[in-house]
């Protein structure tokens, strides 16, 4: 008995002594989930992508950062080969990748190329500039990070970014955002700024027409969907040495278009059918007409149309019809329904 009891003691103060290295072979593994989007003036290469990341990735490809990456956790370095795995595959990471010791520094891990560009080197987490040195930057989950690179050897260009990073709107009508540059820590308004739809899938950024004043751009989009916009514009600043005009990158929104409310503007009662006509509403690809027999009764669909015009035929005599319409639109395999007109009532004749 007194041997079993020993065993027990034995196997549980075994047990206790490993908790510490079981706890620390955890960590070995360590995984995050971010947002990431990287790019340069004009262009993206990466837009909001939820790319996951473990913390050896970054020197498991480039060795010689080794020494230069957290003992835990993932570094901003892991997320962009992460990224790099994700857009072109593990086979060719390095073709568009680069890191290395710095030849100033050793300890500091320099960006020598991402996503093909050789002009890189700016960098943030939720919109807060990040230390130069990639390696040290330790990212947590759902942080939003972007990977900047320059239009040109003046690295004058600056990472900028919008009041909000979601806003709804109305398909025809303005909606507004303010833009701000950042001159490491230092906001900057620009001189000038449009927005600028922007392609998912290929980075293409497409020009919008906008009003800009002041830091806050005015536009409006004339169809529902969900659209990234992002800014085109210049940015004048006091450099270290001299002033410089710099070029807006970086800015990135999602905005949900909406349709408007439907207004009905003709009704009419015949023998035994009723004619409704009602204005067009921007960006809607078809109306639903919904009819009941009483004005708080149960509402029936009982047309989809693309025409601003409806009638509806073989209802009975001298009968009162209440009705209304809503726009309705697809985009992208989603359904945009703008808000129901006022109900009307409309009398059959006799």
């Amino acid at each position: 008995m007194k041997k079993k009891v020993l065993a027990i003691f034995t196997a549980a103060a075994l047990v206790l002594a490993l908790l510490p290295s079981m706890a620390l072979a955890g960590k070995i593994t360590d995984e995050v989930t971010v947002k990431f989007s990287a790019g340069m003036p004009g262009a993206f290469d990466m837009v909001d992508e939820s790319i996951t990341a473990t913390g050896n990735l970054a020197e498991e490809f480039f060795p010689d950062i080794k020494e230069n990456e957290p003992d835990e956790g993932v570094s901003f370095a892991d997320v962009l080969v992460a990224a790099h795995i994700k857009k072109y595959g593990t086979s060719k990471v390095r073709n568009y990748l680069d890191m290395s010791d710095s030849k100033w520094d050793p300890s500091i891990t320099s960006v020598n190329k991402q996503f093909g560009h050789s002009l890189v080197g700016f960098y943030y987490i939720n919109g807060e500039v990040a230390p130069d040195q990639v390696s040290g930057c330790v990212v947590k989950k759902n942080d939003e990070l972007f990977a900047g690179s320059y239009a040109d050897s003046t690295y004058a260009d600056l990472f900028s970014s919008f009041n909000v990073k979601k806003l709804k709107a109305t398909a025809g009508k303005n909606f507004s955002m303010k833009i701000i540059s950042d001159n490491w820590s230092v906001s900057i308004v620009p001189e000038a700024a449009k927005f600028a739809t922007v392609d998912k899938k290929t980075g293409k950024m497409t020009d919008i027409k906008t009003a800009y004043a002041g830091g806050v751009m005015k536009a409006k989009i004339n169809k529902a969907g969900e659209f990234y916009l992002s800014a085109k514009g210049k940015v004048h600043y006091e450099g270290y040495y001299r002033d410089q005009d710099g070029k807006i990158a970086g800015a990135l929104a999602k905005v949900t278009v909406g349709l408007d409310k439907a207004k009905i503007t003709k009704k009419k009662g015949g023998k035994k059918k009723v004619t409704l006509g009602w204005k067009k509403v921007t960006g809607a690809k078809k109306y639903q007409v919904y009819r009941a027999t009483k004005k708080n009764g149960k509402f029936k669909k009982v047309a989809t149309v693309s025409k601003t015009s409806y009638v509806n035929k073989k209802l009975k005599k001298n009968k009162k019809y209440f009705y209304k319409v809503r726009a309705y639109a697809k985009a992208d395999g989603k359904a945009y329904k703008g808000a129901f007109s006022a109900v009307v009532k409309v009398k059959t004749k006799k």
